[in-house]
Protein backbone atom coordinates (compact mmCIF):
# COMPACT_ATOMS: atom_id res chain seq x y z
CA UNK A 1 0.00 0.00 0.00
CA UNK A 2 1.41 3.32 -1.05
CA UNK A 3 2.24 5.82 1.57
CA UNK A 4 -0.25 8.95 1.43
CA UNK A 5 0.99 12.03 1.00
CA UNK A 6 1.58 14.53 3.74
CA UNK A 7 -0.81 17.50 4.06
CA UNK A 8 0.79 20.75 3.62
CA UNK A 9 0.44 22.96 7.14
CA UNK A 10 1.18 26.33 5.39
CA UNK A 11 -0.44 27.68 1.73
CA UNK A 12 1.99 27.13 -0.91
CA UNK A 13 1.80 31.19 -2.14
CA UNK A 14 1.50 33.06 1.03
CA UNK A 15 2.87 30.38 3.30
CA UNK A 16 0.08 31.38 6.30
CA UNK A 17 -1.14 28.80 8.02
CA UNK A 18 -4.02 26.53 6.68
CA UNK A 19 -6.85 25.00 8.85
CA UNK A 20 -7.04 21.23 9.33
CA UNK A 21 -9.43 20.92 6.69
CA UNK A 22 -7.67 23.11 4.17
CA UNK A 23 -4.83 21.10 4.45
CA UNK A 24 -6.79 18.14 2.82
CA UNK A 25 -8.96 20.21 0.35
CA UNK A 26 -5.80 22.40 -1.63
CA UNK A 27 -2.58 23.26 -0.98
CA UNK A 28 -3.76 26.89 -0.86
CA UNK A 29 -5.61 29.01 1.40
CA UNK A 30 -8.98 30.90 0.83
CA UNK A 31 -7.13 34.56 -0.06
CA UNK A 32 -8.22 35.48 -3.32
CA UNK A 33 -4.47 36.18 -4.48
CA UNK A 34 -3.59 32.83 -3.98
CA UNK A 35 -6.68 31.05 -5.20
CA UNK A 36 -6.20 33.25 -8.41
CA UNK A 37 -2.49 32.24 -8.14
CA UNK A 38 -3.55 28.53 -8.18
CA UNK A 39 -6.11 28.45 -10.59
CA UNK A 40 -3.53 30.10 -12.98
CA UNK A 41 -0.97 27.21 -11.78
CA UNK A 42 -3.17 24.12 -12.66
CA UNK A 43 -4.04 26.38 -15.71
CA UNK A 44 -0.34 26.61 -17.04
CA UNK A 45 0.34 22.46 -15.78
CA UNK A 46 -3.20 21.59 -18.23
CA UNK A 47 -1.42 22.90 -21.06
CA UNK A 48 1.82 22.08 -20.45
CA UNK A 49 0.44 18.34 -20.25
CA UNK A 50 -1.35 19.07 -23.75
CA UNK A 51 2.12 20.25 -24.69
CA UNK A 52 3.88 17.63 -24.19
CA UNK A 53 1.13 15.11 -25.95
CA UNK A 54 1.47 17.23 -28.98
CA UNK A 55 5.68 17.29 -28.68
CA UNK A 56 4.87 13.55 -28.78
CA UNK A 57 2.41 13.42 -31.30
CA UNK A 58 5.13 15.74 -33.57
CA UNK A 59 8.10 13.72 -32.89
CA UNK A 60 5.86 10.27 -33.94
CA UNK A 61 4.98 11.90 -37.07
CA UNK A 62 8.29 13.19 -38.63
CA UNK A 63 10.08 9.80 -36.44
CA UNK A 64 12.51 12.98 -34.84
CA UNK A 65 12.92 14.03 -31.09
CA UNK A 66 13.88 17.36 -32.76
CA UNK A 67 9.99 18.78 -31.45
CA UNK A 68 10.44 17.19 -27.95
CA UNK A 69 13.48 19.88 -27.40
CA UNK A 70 12.22 22.64 -29.32
CA UNK A 71 11.42 25.71 -27.24
CA UNK A 72 7.46 27.19 -26.33
CA UNK A 73 6.72 30.44 -28.02
CA UNK A 74 2.98 31.37 -26.67
CA UNK A 75 0.20 33.08 -28.45
CA UNK A 76 -2.91 34.15 -27.69
CA UNK A 77 -6.03 32.06 -29.69
CA UNK A 78 -8.32 34.12 -30.84
CA UNK A 79 -11.38 32.88 -32.52
CA UNK A 80 -11.39 33.91 -36.72
CA UNK A 81 -15.08 33.55 -37.23
CA UNK A 82 -16.25 34.73 -40.81
CA UNK A 83 -18.90 37.43 -41.18
CA UNK A 84 -20.12 39.20 -43.92
CA UNK A 85 -19.15 42.45 -44.75
CA UNK A 86 -22.22 44.80 -44.34
CA UNK A 87 -23.73 47.54 -46.42
CA UNK A 88 -23.87 49.93 -43.57
CA UNK A 89 -20.08 48.94 -42.98
CA UNK A 90 -18.78 49.43 -47.18
CA UNK A 91 -20.72 52.64 -47.06
CA UNK A 92 -19.34 53.90 -43.82
CA UNK A 93 -15.94 52.87 -45.20
CA UNK A 94 -16.49 54.13 -49.07
CA UNK A 95 -17.62 57.71 -47.31
CA UNK A 96 -14.54 57.95 -44.58
CA UNK A 97 -12.51 57.02 -47.83
CA UNK A 98 -14.01 59.99 -50.32
CA UNK A 99 -13.39 61.81 -46.96
CA UNK A 100 -9.81 61.42 -47.38
CA UNK A 101 -9.55 61.69 -50.62
CA UNK A 102 -11.49 65.24 -50.62
CA UNK A 103 -9.80 66.94 -47.89
CA UNK A 104 -6.49 65.18 -47.99
CA UNK A 105 -5.37 68.59 -46.12
CA UNK A 106 -7.69 67.93 -43.00
CA UNK A 107 -6.44 63.86 -42.22
CA UNK A 108 -2.43 63.66 -40.92
CA UNK A 109 -0.97 60.46 -41.04
CA UNK A 110 -1.14 59.05 -37.51
CA UNK A 111 1.78 58.86 -35.25
CA UNK A 112 1.41 55.48 -35.42
CA UNK A 113 1.59 54.40 -38.74
CA UNK A 114 4.59 57.31 -39.15
CA UNK A 115 6.53 55.16 -36.67
CA UNK A 116 6.78 52.27 -39.26
CA UNK A 117 9.35 52.50 -42.47
CA UNK A 118 7.67 51.83 -45.86
CA UNK A 119 8.39 47.81 -46.41
CA UNK A 120 6.19 46.61 -49.57
CA UNK A 121 8.84 43.81 -50.30
CA UNK A 122 7.71 40.11 -49.96
CA UNK A 123 7.14 38.74 -46.14
CA UNK A 124 10.15 36.90 -44.48
CA UNK A 125 9.36 33.40 -44.16
CA UNK A 126 9.16 33.01 -40.25
CA UNK A 127 6.72 36.32 -40.59
CA UNK A 128 4.52 34.04 -42.99
CA UNK A 129 5.10 30.66 -40.54
CA UNK A 130 4.30 32.71 -37.68
CA UNK A 131 1.68 35.04 -38.51
CA UNK A 132 -0.14 32.44 -40.75
CA UNK A 133 -0.38 30.37 -37.22
CA UNK A 134 -1.34 32.96 -35.53
CA UNK A 135 -4.29 34.07 -37.82
CA UNK A 136 -3.87 37.60 -37.68
CA UNK A 137 -4.87 38.88 -33.99
CA UNK A 138 -3.16 42.15 -34.37
CA UNK A 139 -5.34 42.81 -37.37
CA UNK A 140 -8.36 43.81 -35.27
CA UNK A 141 -6.77 47.11 -34.14
CA UNK A 142 -7.35 47.77 -37.86
CA UNK A 143 -10.97 47.17 -36.91
CA UNK A 144 -11.77 50.59 -35.15
CA UNK A 145 -9.06 52.30 -37.93
CA UNK A 146 -10.32 51.51 -41.72
CA UNK A 147 -7.86 49.50 -41.86
CA UNK A 148 -5.16 52.25 -41.57
CA UNK A 149 -5.53 53.46 -45.04
CA UNK A 150 -5.22 57.00 -44.97
CA UNK A 151 -4.12 59.88 -47.10
CA UNK A 152 -0.33 58.69 -48.00
CA UNK A 153 -1.44 55.41 -48.64
CA UNK A 154 -3.86 56.56 -51.11
CA UNK A 155 -1.40 59.23 -52.29
CA UNK A 156 1.28 55.92 -52.90
CA UNK A 157 -1.46 54.22 -54.95
CA UNK A 158 -1.87 57.52 -56.67
CA UNK A 159 1.98 57.30 -57.71
CA UNK A 160 1.78 54.11 -58.57
CA UNK A 161 -1.32 53.61 -60.74
CA UNK A 162 -2.01 57.12 -62.10
CA UNK A 163 -5.78 58.67 -60.96
CA UNK A 164 -6.69 60.68 -58.28
CA UNK A 165 -7.27 60.23 -54.97
CA UNK A 166 -10.80 59.88 -55.06
CA UNK A 167 -9.68 56.64 -58.20
CA UNK A 168 -7.07 55.51 -55.15
CA UNK A 169 -10.23 55.49 -52.62
CA UNK A 170 -12.45 53.84 -55.16
CA UNK A 171 -10.28 50.78 -55.33
CA UNK A 172 -9.73 50.25 -51.52
CA UNK A 173 -13.39 50.48 -51.49
CA UNK A 174 -13.95 47.62 -54.09
CA UNK A 175 -11.23 45.80 -52.40
CA UNK A 176 -13.24 44.60 -49.89
CA UNK A 177 -14.29 41.25 -49.41
CA UNK A 178 -17.56 39.90 -48.95
CA UNK A 179 -16.93 38.53 -45.78
CA UNK A 180 -14.50 39.36 -43.29
CA UNK A 181 -13.18 38.13 -39.61
CA UNK A 182 -15.89 39.31 -37.79
CA UNK A 183 -14.72 42.07 -34.97
CA UNK A 184 -11.44 42.38 -36.99
CA UNK A 185 -10.20 45.06 -39.87
CA UNK A 186 -12.66 44.75 -42.48
CA UNK A 187 -9.59 43.48 -44.78
CA UNK A 188 -9.19 40.86 -42.73
CA UNK A 189 -10.24 37.95 -44.83
CA UNK A 190 -10.32 34.44 -44.82
CA UNK A 191 -7.08 33.12 -45.31
CA UNK A 192 -5.45 36.96 -44.12
CA UNK A 193 -5.01 40.45 -45.30
CA UNK A 194 -7.35 40.76 -48.88
CA UNK A 195 -4.53 43.70 -50.11
CA UNK A 196 -1.38 42.81 -51.52
CA UNK A 197 1.47 44.05 -49.25
CA UNK A 198 2.22 47.21 -51.76
CA UNK A 199 -1.33 48.06 -50.96
CA UNK A 200 -1.19 48.16 -47.07
CA UNK A 201 0.27 50.70 -44.43
CA UNK A 202 3.64 50.16 -43.04
CA UNK A 203 2.39 49.21 -39.87
CA UNK A 204 0.52 46.29 -41.56
CA UNK A 205 3.83 45.02 -42.91
CA UNK A 206 6.25 46.44 -39.97
CA UNK A 207 4.43 45.38 -37.10
CA UNK A 208 5.32 42.16 -35.13
CA UNK A 209 4.19 41.13 -31.76
CA UNK A 210 6.02 39.87 -29.09
CA UNK A 211 5.96 36.24 -30.33
CA UNK A 212 7.02 36.61 -33.97
CA UNK A 213 9.77 39.01 -32.34
CA UNK A 214 11.07 35.86 -30.23
CA UNK A 215 10.08 33.58 -33.22
CA UNK A 216 12.55 35.05 -35.43
CA UNK A 217 15.35 34.83 -32.50
CA UNK A 218 15.01 31.48 -32.10
CA UNK A 219 14.66 30.17 -35.71
CA UNK A 220 17.78 32.32 -36.70
CA UNK A 221 19.29 30.95 -34.18
CA UNK A 222 18.59 27.56 -34.30
CA UNK A 223 16.88 26.77 -37.40
CA UNK A 224 17.72 22.94 -37.57
CA UNK A 225 15.51 22.51 -33.62
CA UNK A 226 13.21 25.42 -34.55
CA UNK A 227 10.28 26.11 -32.58
CA UNK A 228 6.85 25.23 -30.89
CA UNK A 229 4.25 27.44 -31.73
CA UNK A 230 1.20 27.20 -29.40
CA UNK A 231 -1.89 29.35 -28.85
CA UNK A 232 -3.44 29.06 -25.47
CA UNK A 233 -6.78 29.73 -24.26
CA UNK A 234 -7.10 29.68 -20.72
CA UNK A 235 -6.15 26.13 -19.50
CA UNK A 236 -6.66 24.78 -22.93
CA UNK A 237 -4.42 24.77 -26.06
CA UNK A 238 -6.41 24.96 -29.16
CA UNK A 239 -3.66 25.08 -31.64
CA UNK A 240 -0.26 23.95 -31.90
CA UNK A 241 2.51 23.82 -34.76
CA UNK A 242 6.34 22.98 -34.70
CA UNK A 243 8.22 25.19 -37.14
CA UNK A 244 11.73 24.64 -38.22
CA UNK A 245 14.04 25.27 -41.39
CA UNK A 246 15.28 28.47 -42.90
CA UNK A 247 14.92 30.55 -45.96
CA UNK A 248 12.45 28.73 -48.23
CA UNK A 249 13.11 25.73 -46.79
CA UNK A 250 11.25 27.15 -43.53
CA UNK A 251 8.81 23.58 -42.95
CA UNK A 252 5.35 23.81 -40.91
CA UNK A 253 3.75 20.91 -38.99
CA UNK A 254 0.98 21.69 -37.78
CA UNK A 255 -0.85 19.71 -34.71
CA UNK A 256 -4.27 18.81 -33.98
CA UNK A 257 -5.83 19.44 -30.68
CA UNK A 258 -5.23 17.27 -27.57
CA UNK A 259 -9.26 16.30 -26.98
CA UNK A 260 -9.98 16.41 -23.26
CA UNK A 261 -10.52 12.65 -22.10
CA UNK A 262 -13.87 11.44 -21.86
CA UNK A 263 -15.43 10.73 -18.45
CA UNK A 264 -16.10 7.52 -17.53
CA UNK A 265 -19.50 6.83 -15.60
CA UNK A 266 -18.38 6.25 -12.07
CA UNK A 267 -14.90 8.70 -11.70
CA UNK A 268 -16.34 10.89 -9.84
CA UNK A 269 -17.32 14.58 -9.53
CA UNK A 270 -19.96 16.99 -11.19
Amino acid sequence: MRDMPVPSATCCHCGQPLTAPRRYLATHCEAPACRHAATLAAQQARREAQLAVQRRRAAARCRDERPLQAPVIWLQHHETVLAAVTPAARASHAAHLADLAANPGAHPRRAVVAAYAEDTGPAPTTDGAVCGFCRGHCCRIGGARAGFVDVPLLQRWQGRHGGTLADAAAHYVDALPTEHVDGSCLYHGAHGCVLARDERAPICNGYACGALHQARGQLDAAPATGALLAARDGAEVPAAAWVHGQGKRRHTMTLAPVRPARRRRGDGGS
